[in-house]
């Protein structure tokens, strides 16, 4: 059996690894997350993927990350092989690494195109995560099986048909996957028709599902590989979110937002922290601040059980001086906040509904709190955007600085492109060409990024560029991303195929909201009529 040495020095060093008998097994699943193995265990799905499964009798998962280009990936439990399992399930979290789960199938000698499979002993080949659920269609012609919705509603249901019938070999599959094909929220793009519809599908109450109380955690090992929250208990307290943000692919894919009860948020967290071999919690929501019983969750947290928090993002509006200190008190000592924009104009077009009072009202509580930095993220290249809003995001630093972070980087500026995401009243939008977003991003290096008390990043135009041809693309995709595979997957690569294939059209046209869009394929809760109107006030703003 093939083995990697840094793969196996890392799997020895974790704790609550599951492990089962892989000949006795009836269904073995290979869990795959197509990047580094530092970002996928900090990925809650991965969690959650790995303990339903391992959960169910007789079925057996093991983990699989990018471990490098043309390496070919083995697990992490045994170090096995992709093709000796009976199922592949990729979550796909990010669209710049759809190149990624090319090359790892590539990699363990498994044909791309679900074509080259049909016929022949391969395993069944299914895919799932946001990406997934944002535009379906880049991967009909790699994937036997598409899932469109939770994981904790989809996968139970899925593996109750392949435990029931013969999934033996792929040649043996077709009733199987005739089978799928009537479950909502399960696209199989094999009975496909251009006229269908898949219903996203979601879990109605949290309180009611199993959660990953036993999550994998790293003890030891190289900084590389050391997940993004460090040793730490992962608890998501609300999936969804309640607000209208017009760029957000999360407000409307995920509706409605729904929050798990305090009581069983403190059940699960008592029980996690036994296993976590840390007293660090982060807590999970798009919506924190919305959260009914986050004071008391937080008093609890810090002032009973001890604990170090860890709140990655939170809406500056919902802050209180109780809130910040209660965060503060856990440890934490940067404030994350998203105002996306320093423009009262542009604020409206988006819809994010925050005023500038309220922000540095949540800025001066941080200060007084005792917060050492303050980080705050932008979007440039917005719809109706103008010079002056750039020059706008500068002098809202500058008041921050004011305001009282005056050390060295302690106020963190990301700015990032904007792109027009499916499913929102952006998605008929074209992004910002390339130049523009450049000249932008070239005044606010100038202004602040060379302020020592500004510690600035910027997302990369062109990988941005990429994100919104692979968010808003069709089939021509699948080819794009094995030829960008072929030539190395490298930014220079989708250069080339970029120009080759014409694919920058995706995301710079502006699309009638009476065109079909390939995304249309995916039912979410929020009805298209809405989206249509939402873009025309978007329109009259402009």
């Amino acid at each position: 059996m093939s083995s990697s040495p840094l793969l196996h020095k890392v799997s020895l060093l974790e704790a609550n690894v599951i492990k089962k008998n892989f000949r006795k097994a009836r269904l073995r699943v290979a869990l795959c997350y197509p990047n580094v193995y530092r970002v996928g265990m900090s990925s809650l799905a991965v969690h959650i993927i790995y303990n339903i499964l391992n959960s169910i009798e007789g079925v057996l998962c093991e983990r699989f990350f990018f471990l490098g280009r043309d390496v070919e990936p083995l697990s992490l439990e045994e170090s096995r092989r992709l093709i000796e399992f009976d199922v592949i399930l990729f979550t796909i979290s990010y669209e710049i690494d759809l190149v990624n789960v090319i090359n790892m199938l590539k990699s363990a000698n498994i044909p791309i195109l679900r074509k080259d499979r049909e016929g022949k002993d391969y395993p069944i080949i299914g895919a799932g995560g946001i990406v997934v659920m944002e535009n379906p269609r880049i991967l009909e012609e790699i994937m036997d099986i598409l899932f469109i919705g939770d994981a904790e509603v989809l996968l139970p249901k899925f593996i109750d048909i392949m435990l029931s019938l013969d999934f033996s070999t792929y040649r043996n599959t077709p009733r199987l996957l005739s089978e799928l094909a009537h479950l909502d929220g399960i696209c199989v793009p094999m009975l496909l028709k251009n006229y269908d519809k898949v219903k996203c599908v979601f879990v109605n109450d949290l309180d009611k599902v199993p959660y990953p109380v036993r999550q994998v955690v790293l003890l030891e090992g190289p900084k590389d590989f050391t997940p993004i929250y460090g040793r730490s208990f992962l608890m998501e307290i609300s999936r969804g979110c309640p607000y209208w943000c017009r760029f957000c692919l999360l407000s409307y894919i995920y509706k409605p937002c729904r929050m798990r009860s305090i009581s069983v948020v403190k059940s699960i967290v008592d029980r996690g922290l036994r296993y976590a071999k840390s007293d660090k919690v982060v807590l999970i929501s798009s919506a924190i601040g919305n959260y009914p019983y986050l004071i008391d969750l937080l008093s609890w947290l810090v002032e009973e059980k001890g604990v170090k928090l860890s709140i990655p993002s939170m809406r500056i509006d919902k802050l209180t001086y109780e809130i910040a200190d209660l965060i503060h008190k856990g440890g934490q000592r940067t404030m994350t906040f998203a105002p996306e924009t320093a423009s009262e104009r542009l604020m409206e077009i988006i819809g994010k509904g925050i005023s500038f009072d309220e922000l540095f009202n949540g800025i001066k509580v941080c200060r007084e709190v005792g917060f050492n930095n303050i980080k705050l993220y932008f979007m440039v290249g917005l719809p109706g955007e103008r010079m002056s809003d750039i020059r706008a995001i500068v002098d809202l630093i500058r008041e921050v600085i004011n305001a009282g972070f005056k050390t060295r980087e302690s106020v963190r500026v990301a700015i990032t492109p904007f792109i027009p995401k499916p499913h929102t009243p952006f998605q008929w939008l074209p992004m910002e060409r390339l130049k523009v977003l450049k000249d932008k991003i070239r005044l606010l290096r100038k202004e602040i990024g060379t302020d020592s008390r500004v510690r600035l990043t910027v997302y990369n135009p062109y990988e941005a560029l990429i994100q919104a041809i692979l968010s808003k693309g069709d089939r021509r995709l699948c080819e794009a991303l094995i030829k960008v595979d072929l030539l190395g997957g490298s930014i220079r690569a989708w250069r080339t195929v970029i120009q080759e294939m014409k694919l920058d059209e995706i995301a710079y046209k502006h699309i009638s909201p009476d065109e079909e869009l390939p995304w249309d394929l995916v039912e979410t809760n929020v009805p298209k009529s809405l989206l249509k109107s939402q873009y025309e006030v978007i329109s009259s703003l402009i």
